[in-house]
Order: C-alpha cells, then sequence, then structure tokens
C-alpha cells in the first residue's frame, strides 16, 4: 500500500509557460496547496505556497516530499526524460496523479510507452499548438500567423493550405490540467487539449481576416506533411463548440507588434549612450541607412543563388531530398532579400535610380520563383518516388515556370522546363496506375527501318504499372506473337502491294498516319494473337534508348560481357539480335531484356539525375520518339489535345503539311538515309495559294536501296496539280489498289506514277512509292493549290507535322506574297525580305508557323 499524502504538487515544466499558468491559477482561485515549480523559466516576484526550483541544464536534486500530483511538460528534452523514472516511483508512493503533457505532434510512443511501463496509470495529455496574448517561444502556424499579421500585414500560407492544425490558447491548456489534476479524473486515460474538428492553415488563415478584414492571405510553396493525432486513442477535452475564433480575436485585440518583436530601448537610454556625439552618430546613421539595404539584399541574394547551384548539384547527383532542402533554403534568402530590397527601391527612387531597384526586385523575384520551382519539383519526385502521387508539387513547379516565362523573367539557374507536361499533369496519376493497376503495351520500334508510327516492330514489352512503380515487365520478340495469329486480317493496301504481306500482323501494324489509330490496331493485334488485353500503347525508338544512355552513361551488360554506350547500341542490338538467329529463337528478347534491366539498376541506383531524365522525357515526347495512346477515351482527349499521341486531329490553321514515309524495303536502310524539305508557298492577288513541297534524299548505303511509301497530308479538298522527280514532271495515275488486279500474272502498272488519294479526318492524303536507290540522291516535288483563299486582312497558318522516329532534318519556307498587302508580323525566326518571307531551321518537333499581313 502507498503512503497517505496530503496534497502536494510537483510541477516540472522547462520552458515554463504552461506551468506559469497553472501556477497563476492555483492563485487565483485561492488554493493554498503546496507547490515545487521546477522550470527553466525566470520569476520576477515570489508566489506564495510555491517554491520555485530553477535549473538550465541539468535538473537540481528534487525536495524529498510525498507528492499527491506530479506534472511533467515534456518537449523532447533529455534531463527530462532523465527523471521519468524518478517521477514514477514518487507517484507508485503515493499512488497520486502523474500526468504528462506532450505536444500532438511529437513522436511520443517511446516515452509513453516508458512511463507507462513505470507508471500504468500515467494520464498522457496531448496539447494542440498553444497561443497567448504574448509571443511564445513555439513554431507553430498560428504563432506565424499572429506574427505575420500584425508585423506585416499578410498571411503566409503554404500549398493549398489544407493541412490542419491545432491551435489552443494557453489559459484553456491552464484550466485543463487543473481540473484533470483536481477532479474525480480516472488515471490511466489520454486527453486531446486541441478542437476536436481542428482546422485547416486555411481555414485558420480565414480566422484572422474576419478579426482583421485588410489582411491579405498569400499562398506560396509546398505544404510539408505533419505528424497528426489520427494514430492515437483518447478523449477531446475542449467542447465541440470550443470558440477558436473568439479566442484568436481576443488575443489580436490586444497583441502589439512590441509584444512580438524586441523592444527598442528607450529614448533616455539612446541620448545617454549618444552623448556629445551626436552630429557622428548622425552620420554614421546616415551611412548605414544608405548602404545596409543595398549590403543586406545582395548578400541575401548572393547566398539565394548559391543555393541554387547547390540544387542543381544536388539533381545531378540524384539526391532529390537534398535538392528539396537546398530550394526551400534559396527560398528563405529570396524571401529576406525582397524585405530588405523594399527600403532599398525606396532609396533608388529617391537618387532618381528607379530602374536599379526596379531590375533588382525583379531578379529577386524571379530568384524567389525558381526556388519555389525547384522545392516543388523535387518535392513531387520525392513523392513520386515514395509511391505518392504528389501533383499539386508538381503544378505548382510547371505554373511558376510559365509564369517566369510569359513574364520574360530568366531564371537564376536553368533547371526546369516544361513543355509537354504541362497539359497532362492532371490524369498523369491515373496513367501511371495510382488509383488503379494499368496494363500497358510497349512498342520498341526501330527507326532505322522506318514506318509511319516510328519505326519496324521487332519485339514488344507487356508493363504493369501501380501507384507509379512497375509491378511485372516482360519482353517478346513480335513473331512469336505474329506466328499465334488465326485467320486472316486485311492489311493497308501499300503492305500488300508493295511489301507484297497478304495478311497483316502486329509487326506491321503501326501504319496509320495518326499514331492513335496505330496504336489502336496494335492493340488489337496483340489480343488476337495472344489474349491479352492493355489499357494503353507506348510507343518508343532507338533514339529514345540512344537519349537515356546520353543521361545516365554507358551501361555494362553482363551477361554478354558488353558496354552499351550511344554509339554502338544500334550496332550491338542488332548483332545480338540476329547473328545466328533461328525461328523460335529467344536471343532478341533474352538480350533486350538484359538491357533493360542493366538501365534500369543505374536509373535505381541514385546516382543518375532524375531531372535529366524528366527533361529527356519531354524532348522525347516532343520529337515523338516517345509517344502515348490510351484506350479511356477522356484521358487519350487530354495527350491529344497537348499533341502526344502524333495525332491527325484538326488543327485550326490555314494549311497543313504532314510527310508520312514508310520503308517497305525490309532493311536497315534508314540509318543512311537524310532528307530536307523545301516549300514554296505563293499568295496570288486574289487571295490564291499555290504551293510546291520538294523532298530531297540522300541514300548513302553502297548496297540498299530505299523502297520508301511516301504520303504527304494536306488540307482537306486541297487539288494535286502535279509531281516531279528529280526537276521531271510525272505522268499521275490513280493508284491500282485492287488485289486481284495487281496480283494477277501479268499485271503492268500504269505508265508515270500512281498516286493513292485518301482522305483522313480533315485532311487529304497523297501517297507514291519512290525508290532511292543506293549511293544516290533522289527528290521529289508536289504542286498544289489550297481549297480556301486567304484574306486581304487575314494571314498565312501553317501547321508542319512531323514523322514519329525521324530525327531533326533542314527545312525552308519563302512565302511570297503580293504588293496588295503588307507585312504585320511572324512568328520567330522568320525573316522578311521584299516581297516574301524565310524561315529556315532544323525540324524537330511540329512547328506552328504564323504569318499576318493586312491590306495595304
Amino acid at each position: 500500500m502507498g503512503k497517505a499524502a496530503k496534497s502536494m504538487l510537483l510541477f516540472l515544466d522547462k520552458k515554463g509557460y504552461i506551468g506559469q499558468t497553472v501556477v497563476a491559477l492555483l492563485q487565483k482561485h485561492k488554493s493554498n496547496i503546496p507547490t515545487v515549480f521546477v522550470t527553466g523559466a525566470s520569476f520576477d516576484t515570489e508566489v506564495k505556497d510555491v517554491l520555485i526550483v530553477s535549473f538550465k541544464r541539468k535538473i537540481p536534486l528534487l525536495p524529498d516530499a510525498l507528492y499527491s500530483h506530479i506534472v511533467v511538460v515534456y518537449n523532447g528534452e533529455q534531463e527530462i526524460f532523465d527523471v521519468l523514472d524518478l517521477l514514477a516511483k514518487k507517484a507508485h508512493e503515493t499512488k497520486g496523479k502523474l500526468i504528462v503533457v506532450v505536444p500532438h505532434n511529437f513522436e511520443t510512443s517511446k516515452i509513453t510507452n516508458l512511463i507507462k511501463e513505470l507508471y500504468k496509470e500515467t494520464i498522457i495529455v496531448y496539447v494542440g499548438d498553444i497561443f497567448y496574448e504574448k509571443a511564445l517561444p513555439e513554431n507553430s502556424d498560428i504563432q506565424r500567423f499572429f506574427h505575420q499579421a500584425k508585423k506585416e500585414g499578410s498571411i503566409t500560407v503554404l500549398g493549398m493550405g489544407l493541412t490542419k492544425t491545432y491551435p489552443v490558447h494557453l489559459n484553456d491548456v491552464g484550466l485543463g490540467i487543473l481540473e484533470i489534476l483536481f477532479e474525480n479524473t480516472n488515471k490511466d486515460q489520454t486527453f486531446f487539449f486541441f478542437p476536436k474538428h481542428p482546422p485547416t492553415k486555411l481555414s485558420l488563415a480565414r480566422m484572422f481576416q474576419k478579426i482583421d478584414p485588410i489582411l491579405r492571405v498569400d499562398f506560396v510553396g509546398e505544404e510539408k506533411q505533419e505528424v497528426e493525432y489520427t494514430n492515437k486513442e483518447g478523449n477531446f477535452f475542449l467542447p465541440a463548440s470550443y470558440p477558436l475564433e473568439k479566442r484568436i480575436g481576443d488575443v489580436y485585440g490586444v497583441m502589439e507588434v512590441k509584444d512580438i518583436d524586441v523592444v527598442k530601448e528607450s529614448e533616455d537610454e539612446e541620448k545617454k549612450k549618444r552623448g556629445g556625439k551626436f552630429v557622428f552618430f548622425t552620420i554614421y546613421a546616415l551611412l548605414v541607412f544608405l548602404l545596409l539595404p543595398l549590403i543586406a539584399t545582395f548578400s541575401f541574394s548572393f547566398f539565394g543563388h548559391r543555393q541554387l547551384n547547390l540544387v542543381k548539384e544536388a539533381f545531378k547527383k540524384g539526391n532529390i531530398l537534398e535538392a528539396q532542402k537546398k530550394g526551400e533554403s534559396a527560398y528563405i534568402f529570396f524571401k529576406g532579400a525582397e524585405n530588405i530590397s523594399r527600403v532599398l527601391i525606396i532609396q533608388a527612387d529617391i537618387l532618381y535610380l528607379s530602374s536599379f531597384g526596379n531590375s533588382m526586385q525583379s531578379k529577386i523575384n524571379a530568384g524567389q520563383k525558381a526556388s519555389l520551382i525547384a522545392s516543388s519539383f523535387a518535392a513531387s519526385i520525392n513523392n513520386f518516388l515514395q509511391g505518392k502521387i504528389g501533383i499539386s508539387s508538381l503544378r505548382q513547379a510547371i505554373f511558376l515556370s510559365q509564369e517566369i516565362k510569359t513574364q520574360n523573367q530568366k531564371l537564376p539557374s536553368d533547371f526546369f522546363e516544361t513543355g509537354a507536361i504541362t497539359g497532362v499533369v492532371d490524369v498523369i496519376p491515373k496513367a501511371l496506375g495510382f488509383y488503379d493497376e494499368k496494363t500497358y503495351l510497349i512498342l520498341f520500334q526501330n527507326n532505322m527501318e522506318l514506318r509511319p508510327g516510328g519505326g519496324f516492330i521487332g519485339s514488344y514489352g507487356i508493363v504493369k504499372l501501380k501507384a507509379g512503380r512497375i509491378t511485372d515487365f516482360s519482353i517478346h520478340d513480335v513473331y512469336d506473337a505474329d506466328g499465334q495469329l488465326k485467320g486472316h486480317v486485311e492489311p493497308p493496301f501499300a503492305i500488300r502491294r508493295y511489301l507484297k504481306s497478304a495478311h497483316w500482323y502486329l509487326r506491321d501494324s503501326n501504319f496509320d498516319i495518326d499514331f492513335r489509330k496505330s496504336a489502336s490496331a496494335s492493340a488489337f493485334f496483340l489480343q488476337k494473337e495472344t489474349g491479352a488485353s492493355v489499357d494503353g500503347v507506348v510507343a518508343v525508338d532507338v533514339s529514345f534508348a540512344k537519349s537515356i544512355l546520353k543521361v545516365i552513361g554507358d551501361v555494362e551488360v553482363l551477361e554478354y560481357k558488353e558496354t552499351i554506350t550511344p554509339d554502338n547500341l544500334y550496332q550491338l542490338t542488332q548483332k545480338h539480335a540476329e547473328e545466328d538467329s533461328f525461328a523460335g529463337s529467344s536471343q532478341k528478347k533474352d538480350f533486350l531484356i538484359s538491357l533493360f534491366k542493366a538501365i534500369q539498376a543505374k536509373i535505381i541506383d541514385g546516382k543518375i539525375t532524375h531531372l535529366a531524365l524528366f527533361q529527356l522525357i519531354e524532348k522525347a515526347v516532343r520529337e515523338k520518339h516517345l509517344l502515348f495512346a490510351f484506350a479511356d477515351s477522356k484521358l487519350q482527349d487530354v495527350f491529344t489535345a497537348n499533341n502526344m499521341s502524333s495525332a491527325i486531329w484538326p488543327v485550326k490553321t490555314t494549311d497543313f503539311v504532314g510527310i508520312i514515309e514508310a520503308n517497305l524495303g525490309v532493311n536497315k536502310v534508314n540509318v543512311l538515309v537524310t532528307r530536307k524539305v523545301d516549300q514554296q508557298v505563293n499568295i496570288g492577288k486574289e487571295g490564291e495559294v499555290l504551293e510546291k513541297v520538294t523532298i530531297t534524299y540522300d541514300n548513302k548505303s553502297k548496297s540498299l536501296d530505299y523502297k520508301n511509301y511516301l504520303r504527304i497530308i494536306l488540307p482537306f479538298g486541297t487539288k494535286l496539280s502535279s509531281i516531279a522527280i528529280d526537276g521531271k514532271e510525272q505522268t499521275v495515275a490513280p493508284a491500282i489498289a485492287d488485289p486481284s488486279v495487281y496480283e494477277k500474272k501479268g499485271f503492268n502498272p500504269p505508265k508515270g506514277i500512281e498516286v493513292q488519294q485518301e482522305t483522313e479526318g480533315e485532311k487529304a492524303v497523297f501517297g507514291v512509292l519512290l525508290i532511292v536507290p543506293s549511293n544516290a540522291e533522289k527528290e521529289i516535288s508536289f504542286s498544289y493549290e489550297l481549297p480556301q483563299k486567304m484574306e486581304e486582312n487575314a494571314g498565312y497558318d501553317l501547321w508542319l507535322f512531323k514523322q514519329p522516329g525521324i530525327d531533326e532534318y533542314p527545312y525552308t519556307l519563302i512565302v511570297s506574297y503580293p504588293d496588295t498587302i503588307r507585312l504585320l508580323s511572324s512568328s520567330h525566326g522568320l525573316e522578311a525580305k521584299t516581297g516574301k518571307i524565310v524561315l529556315e531551321k532544323q525540324v524537330s518537333e511540329d512547328e506552328h508557323i504564323q504569318i499576318k499581313f493586312a491590306k495595304k
């Protein structure tokens, strides 16, 4: 049995403000209970019936007494942890109440489990973010909001402000502890001292705005994940109707700036310090006033830029968490520079140097945004690597990057480009299987044997994704699948006529000029041949694989004792895929699987930069070496609208030119074939538009011809007037497309050049077979008239459609116009000359070219 004990309270609180409040409330209620208050805080006056034991580092010997009530406020202090066993013994001696007060967001399992072992009847109190009329030594949202509101007139909310907060007034905490101490409260309980329905940061900010309507709320950065109380069981001490807004209003009404800032010395003290040095001090103060803002602004900006450079280094090393931290540090420095620069701008205006001040402010603003871009982008990668969505971080990085470009601001460190991914960011989680597992068909397209979808399909893969992670992946030889096709599927005209294949298979499925339709055909054949169904199709080519190796570096394929580089990738792949191959051989897929595993291992080991991979993917999508198509029509519509599926969709332009090639020579000659394109546009006085597109091929192969089924895509209703080869106009005849005719023995094709004319949506398509002999050049020209005349006050608007799988090629555009109209403006890169406009560039992606005219 424990000893009987008179009421005596031991209160241990290093920071002191909770203990001081409880002691003050005891005095107010005229309680005569003897109290020993052990604290690191200082007391200015003596308190009746209270023995104050002060300490700084080590807790002194506690008065040897029988304590009926013990309260410990624990914030992780080692010195308090060291005496817990002693306090538990004292509580056990008297069978008294032992209350341990801990912050709500503190990882308390270690200490609470220890105390429960020492004294199982311990009462645990989780206390929220405390606020009071004066600033408390705590770093919480409620404290920060009071500080910002009073000092800056604005409140900063991180991210979307959806993280919960747990504010509670200090007096309510004190009253709660007293009630638990002296009321008939059962032991071995857990209490929560914060609202049962905690407000979000955004809701809390709105409360401040209700109290002070002129307050501004700014949204910046990304919300940090915080520990919440939801995994704990206990009782909410505060009533459900806890008047939080009233408590905040009461504090806000009496809190002054001096309560949250260092109190300035009195004027009398300043006068004593100045003494007879008034003139010297005045001059000194003036110099400080003039120079300190400048020095401080440059210093903060310098450290901000330095942190941004460290961000780049962290990204390059693959240390994403470090990049996020450095980005956040950079933002703090630039924010400090912004605050100080306000004084600098005023000085600059006084000295008639406003342009200098504005320039400085613009650079600081760009630095802030760059910092947020870096930290947000890093946060999104960290979330992704942990299997979390993290789209809000990526969305913020993209938004800020676009804002910088819109305002023509230059990033202090050029480390983030958005481009193609911008428009699809909201559907990425769905595509990556964050909501349900996704299965995709991967087409490995060899663009050394060019096909409309990007290249010949020699192999394919099946990949399953769950929460952005690969759960299963396999690679297969396309001929294994094609050998299982039962029945007949009629191939497109050119495949049957020029490739001489009576049946259509998966290997030739990417023949449509619209990749969406090619992908649909590929998925169809996969299902027919293997029974597998997929949620979408992803196409990659050799150029994409080379670009990956350029980023991650050479990889070792140990099983084959080969070092794969961007330069030898194609040759070694062909070597292991085709040399000594035989029907049913698995050597091609075995090598590809080994290569994939080697690349995957190098990416996963974290020694490469995820940022570079992100930029690589973005570039590959723009240049159509990486394509996506989805069975989900809503998902597909988003990718189509953002030009990530090489789709022929209704682009609202006055002109459209697409050039699509298909190598039907059953060879890999495209590695040695180059091309250049020249387009001449003549606008007549009546608005008629006559055009000529010339494609010049150079086949450097010494033995292989390039058997090219060439299609040109033009606006619907275009009138084809002539075709010339090597400058000689050809006799044009409709292509013989009936197999029963051209497969008949003794068939003789018509003289001249056969043209297969088709319609694809709102486009006219003209197809011809063009043979480019080995070690030779071949030129083909298409002359035509657009169906619509150009209005005098309108303009010429061209969409140049690039084929997937083709690397960049030189392109020249010459637009001639009559003297009845004048040039108003044109796209970047066009050069205006007398009566014509010229563009010369390398084309690596779709181009949108605009020229505006006006009537003279």
